[in-house]
């Protein structure tokens, strides 16, 4: 993994939870992005960025995505920021120096992100960066199931990392499977590609 900082200053391992799964009429409500950068020639997790953010008015926050992240419309109100405030935060991070976003299912982030930008922000951000899905890894490494708690089991990271459906913990745990499948076997800049092209 310290081969990847001879190019990128951070390793950004983003995630989101949305209202559902169209980014061109969902919305994301959770943002998460843990930043990871080389101390002592080593991989470390240096900041996690994790905010919940305010729907769009008229926009509601369906049961069912209650039921599994476990946030609430009450939360939004209480604890979200502005949207616009997000994607400035997205964009400073993503902006900070050379980044390489990486993501469990990276179509699915990028897009939802690439229409909170647009909505709200500025959308040229992803184009200043490259991208790494772990879940297309872990396709190629593994057979099914191939969802985010597989890769954690199939890792032996059960004690360590959790797929909670909270951004922040499923952020966590892509870090702590692509280390684990960099040591397995260390190719993982193969999969890495200009961020636009998975949107």
């Amino acid at each position: 993994m310290e081969r990847l900082f001879t190019t990128y200053d951070t390793i950004l391992v983003v995630d989101t939870e949305t209202t559902g799964l169209r980014p061109h009429l969902d919305h994301v409500v959770e943002l998460a992005a843990v930043a990871v950068t080389a101390r002592d020639g080593k991989p470390a997790v240096t900041s996690v960025y994790d905010q919940l953010l305010r729907l769009p008015d008229g926009c509601a926050l369906p049961w069912f995505i209650t039921k599994l992240t476990g946030i609430t419309e009450s939360m939004l109100i209480r604890e979200g920021i502005d949207r616009a405030r997000g994607c400035d935060d997205f964009a400073a991070m993503v902006r900070s120096g050379r980044t390489l976003l990486a993501a469990y299912n990276a179509p699915f982030d990028l897009r939802f992100l690439q229409s909170l930008l647009r909505g709200y922000g500025d959308e040229t951000v992803l184009a200043q960066a490259d991208a790494l899905d772990v879940l297309q890894v872990f396709r190629r490494r593994r057979p099914k199931p191939h969802k985010l708690c597989h890769a954690i089991t199939a890792y032996g990271l059960d004690d360590f990392a959790c797929n909670s459906h909270r951004a922040s913990d499923d952020a966590l745990a892509t870090w702590m499977v692509l280390e684990a499948m960099d040591r397995e076997c260390p190719d993982v800049e193969r999969y890495i590609r200009p961020a636009v092209q998975f949107l």
